[in-house]
């Protein structure tokens, strides 16, 4: 099953976190370094946040009360907004143990027919 994920306001809270400790980080650093996490929040023409850009932070073990706590609000800022199922046919070939794959279009016979 295929699902769309979109965030919710809470998303932001989680920036302003991040941003904090990023400030406290970075702040003998190269502003390029900031780049690197303020690239996963950037949103595309439509205004969108790329939700795999955002939840890669997740991945990162940064073992600092204040980062989990805005990994905590990114997981809380995930919305399911659509799901997909999918179902796939297959055909037993002859009296063998093997099994090809039968294309169904559900979706090009809907168009058809409207």
């Amino acid at each position: 099953m295929a699902e769309r994920l979109v965030f919710d306001g809470r998303l932001q809270a989680a920036k302003g976190l991040i941003d904090e400790l990023l400030e406290e980080w970075a702040e003998d650093a190269r502003p390029e370094l900031k780049v690197l996490v303020n690239r996963a929040f950037s949103a595309d023409k439509e205004g969108v946040v790329s939700t795999l850009a955002v939840l890669a932070l997740r991945r990162y073990d940064i073992n600092d009360e204040r980062w989990q706590k805005a990994m905590l609000a990114i997981g809380e800022a995930i919305q399911v907004v659509a799901t997909s199922a999918y179902i796939r046919v297959y055909e037993r070939v002859g009296d063998t143990d093997q099994y090809r794959p039968i294309q169904l279009d559900i979706a090009g016979v809907w168009r058809e027919r409207h």
